[in-house]
C-alpha cells in the first residue's frame, strides 16, 4: 500500500447489455447479503441502497450466488427477496437470466463483477 493519496486520472466504466431488476435494487441486494460475504454496495445513508454508487461483488461469491438461485425453487426466492420488502415478485427464470448476464459480461480478468444503475 502507497504512502501517499494520489488522484484517478482516468476511470472509465462500459456498460454491458445485461440488464435487470428495474426498480429492483433491494432484490438484488437481498441475494447479496445472503449468498455473499466480499461485496461492497453504496447505501444512501437512510438504509437505503445508493443506486448512483457502483456495487462491487466478488466473482467466486457472485457464481455461487447464481448456483444456488438456480437450484431453490421459486417459493424459496421469494423468501429471500421478501426479507427486505421487495418490490413486487420476481420470476426465478429472469433472475437467473440477469445474473448469468452479469457473470457473463465481467471480464475474465476481473476479480469483482461490478454492477451500475443507469
Amino acid at each position: 500500500m502507497g504512502l501517499r493519496a494520489t488522484v484517478i486520472k482516468k476511470y472509465e466504466i462500459e456498460y454491458g447489455d445485461t440488464q435487470g431488476f428495474n426498480y429492483g435494487s433491494d432484490a438484488l441486494v437481498s441475494l447479496i447479503y445472503e449468498f455473499c460475504d466480499d461485496y461492497f454496495v453504496g447505501d444512501d445513508g437512510y438504509g437505503g441502497n445508493d443506486t448512483n454508487a457502483i456495487w462491487e461483488v466478488n466473482k467466486n461469491e457472485f457464481a455461487y450466488m447464481l448456483n444456488e438461485v438456480k437450484e431453490m425453487s421459486q417459493e424459496e426466492l421469494d423468501g429471500i427477496l421478501g426479507r427486505r420488502h421487495t418490490n413486487g415478485g420476481w420470476e426465478k427464470e429472469e433472475v437467473v437470466r440477469v445474473l448469468e448476464g452479469f457473470l457473463r459480461e465481467t471480464p475474465e480478468t476481473e476479480d469483482y463483477v461490478r454492477i451500475g444503475w443507469v
